[in-house]
């Protein structure tokens, strides 16, 4: 079922679907089944056509995008083939990035400068007793291990996460933990979303469950943080050398996924899906000039 599409300036090619994980409060594996790929081989050939279309950018999407091949080569093997394979004007995206089997192959593969510093970790809890109660095959030090490799080898990368507040036997120590954890390593966003049981999957008549008041409590204080957090961000951005995709009417997308105004010097007429460098010369709102 791994297709292509382009839209607009970027191109998204889609190479795994399914999940071979059964975490207590999702549905994927219900409703999209186990996890299946598109063939390396093919993977390389659609890259390539879709950079001799023009595109300058591709972002490779999945289900559970880390899972691809994981029994094989994984996705850090697919990295280093398409890198490999492909020219010095092209760049890359990671739709998300489950911690699980993200390894040293893959974090080395995307050190590359073709793939852009911007990357997505569904975490959901830094609490590794609440961990186990959901059914996630994570420690939370093997998730700090990847936020650090991943600031060594691109600078200041925009790191996302996903968090759900609380979840089924979340007690007041594995909230703080929560927050501390996501405190101390300063995304610059989060996604947080209050728990809702789903019919059909293993925590939805848990006994654990908290209260909806202290749940969205919780929810609220990661979002105050999370708007600290991304406030914090776009200001260290100002006056950093960026790559920026060109959209339309004048705006575009940077590496590190800021959505900007670009202001071309006198003699730079801007191209809809051409890859510019810039400077970030403010961030409210955000502006890169470009040569």
């Amino acid at each position: 079922d791994a297709q292509s599409f382009a839209y607009h300036s970027r191109a998204y090619l889609k190479i795994q679907d399914g999940c071979d994980n059964s975490c207590g409060y999702c549905r994927t594996t219900i409703a999209r089944g186990e996890s299946r790929w598109l063939d390396g081989e093919e993977v390389v050939r659609r890259v390539k056509a879709l950079e001799a279309e023009g595109f300058r950018e591709i972002m490779l999407t999945g289900v559970n995008l880390t899972n691809y091949d994981h029994t094989g080569d994984g996705l850090g093997g697919l990295m280093e083939k398409i890198l490999r394979e492909c020219g010095t004007n092209i760049r890359f995206r990671l739709s998300s990035m489950e911690p699980d089997h993200v390894d040293d192959r893959l974090l080395n593969a995307i050190s590359d400068y073709r793939v852009f510093p911007h990357f997505h970790i569904p975490i959901q809890t830094a609490s590794d007793r609440v961990l186990k109660i959901i059914g996630r095959n994570y420690s939370i030090d093997h998730v700090e291990y990847i936020i650090r490799r991943l600031r060594e080898i691109k600078d200041d990368p925009f790191i996302a996460c996903d968090v759900i507040a609380g979840l089924p036997g979340e007690r007041e120590e594995d909230w703080k933990i929560t927050y501390d954890f996501l405190d101390r390593n300063d995304f610059a966003a989060m996604h947080v979303f209050p728990y809702s049981p789903r019919p059909g999957t293993p925590l939805y008549s848990s006994p654990l469950k908290i209260e909806e008041r202290v749940r969205d409590e919780r929810a609220k204080e990661l979002r105050k943080l999370s708007e600290r957090q991304s406030r914090s961000y776009l200001m260290r951005q100002l006056g950093k050398k960026v790559e920026i995709l060109a959209e339309k009417n004048g705006s575009g997308t940077t590496g590190n996924y800021l959505k900007a105004k670009i202001i071309p010097s006198h003699n730079t007429d801007l191209v809809e899906g051409e890859l510019y460098s810039g400077i970030i010369t403010s961030v409210f709102p955000i502006e890169v000039s470009v040569e």
